[in-house]
């Protein structure tokens, strides 16, 4: 059992988990949000709106997740005098339709049923990232729920990691933290003494991995042996 402890040793039975490219693909959520503003704008700007939803979806895998000016691009390009504020509340308030990766479900149940304690810490708009949670279904399963724009510090800060292992009731070196984004996922956890577990998916999967990764994993199905070979390490 995690929970077992051999001498000299810390064991880690605490996994946290990253949310979106970690527990499931984001682009099925980015699919819907963006046909939502699609539609927005077709309604009020009459554009074509197969061609926005389109365009957006380009622009996102191309800059990324981690790009802020998506919308004002898109109204650039279109040359239409849009409210930025109001199409950013239509994709936040999109009532998704999501499936978590293959193994996942599995992978939360058999640590759970070994003795490991779950969360997440999870960056962007706190409605949104809750509507996910409860569409995957997986919420139950997870003890405690971080989200970084209620902590008021989004990732690489070490606060909410600090926040999770408080909840959890236990030391930043008791936890493993799981994530898929080298450039802002592993350093704030690995600054404060936890392992770090990168799962390479998503939009992110291809760039390079960092120092603050103790380990890297390429599917859902090797993250079990990945997490009971840091528990003890």
């Amino acid at each position: 059992m995690p929970t077992e402890r051999r001498c000299g040793t810390t064991m880690r039975d605490a996994v946290l988990f990253d949310l979106d490219n970690t527990l499931f693909d984001v682009e099925q959520y980015m699919r819907g949000a963006f046909a939502d503003v699609a539609r927005h704008l077709a309604a009020e700007h009459n554009v074509d709106c197969e061609r926005v939803q389109e365009d957006l979806l380009l622009v996102w895998r191309k800059k990324t997740s981690m790009y802020s000016h998506l919308f004002d691009d898109i109204v650039e390009d279109y040359g239409i005098d849009a409210d930025i504020e109001q199409i950013v509340a239509v994709f936040n308030d999109h009532e998704p339709t999501l499936s978590p990766y293959e193994g996942v479900p599995e992978l939360l149940n058999r640590l759970s049923n070994t003795g490991y304690i779950l969360g997440i810490i999870t960056d962007g708009t706190a409605r949104r990232q809750r509507r996910k949670l409860d569409a995957l279904g997986l919420r139950s399963m997870f003890e405690t729920v971080v989200l970084t724009a209620e902590v008021g510090e989004a990732k690489p800060s070490p606060l909410p990691f600090k926040q999770a292992a408080r909840h959890l009731d236990r030391a930043t070196d008791q936890c493993i933290y799981i994530g898929d984004n080298p450039q802002v996922d592993f350093q704030g956890p690995k600054d404060i003494g936890m392992a770090t577990i990168r799962l390479r998916y998503g939009e992110f999967q291809e760039r390079l991995t960092t120092s603050k990764v103790d380990k890297t994993v390429n599917d859902v199905s090797d993250l079990y042996e990945a997490i009971v070979h840091l528990s003890a390490d």
